[in-house]
């Protein structure tokens, strides 16, 4: 059964059949929160182009959940440090940007925390 793409008690989880080939194969990311776009903003660490954009990214592990490649980053700090609830009540919207090279996850209507 496949999976969609979804955050769980503050983890990210991305279906392995969503994620452009450049990101299968790592095991670090580059994430951060862009409060004008209201998405999570995901890129390689190598990405030059994304440090200059974001310089507030941080690297986190992208661990594999499953046989099938799924993976899941945990973003707890960057819920707490942008005051986000932790469950989008709306599915989330994946879009690929700069050739699949940055990943940004949109997090439509996402309310603040009480």
């Amino acid at each position: 059964m496949s999976e969609k793409l979804c955050i769980r008690n503050c983890n990210l989880l991305l279906p392995n059949e969503l994620m452009p080939e450049q990101f299968q194969q790592l095991d670090t990311i580059l994430i951060t929160y862009d409060c004008e776009k209201e998405s999570i903003m995901l890129s390689g660490p190598g990405h030059i182009g994304f440090k200059l954009s974001y310089p507030l990214a941080h690297q986190q592990i992208m661990k594999t959940r499953n046989l099938a490649g799924d993976r899941v980053i945990s973003c707890h700090a960057l819920f707490l440090d942008h005051e986000l609830a932790d469950e989008p009540n709306e599915e989330l919207e994946l879009k690929i940007l700069q050739d699949g090279n940055i990943l940004q996850i949109s997090l439509p209507n996402h309310p603040t925390a009480p």
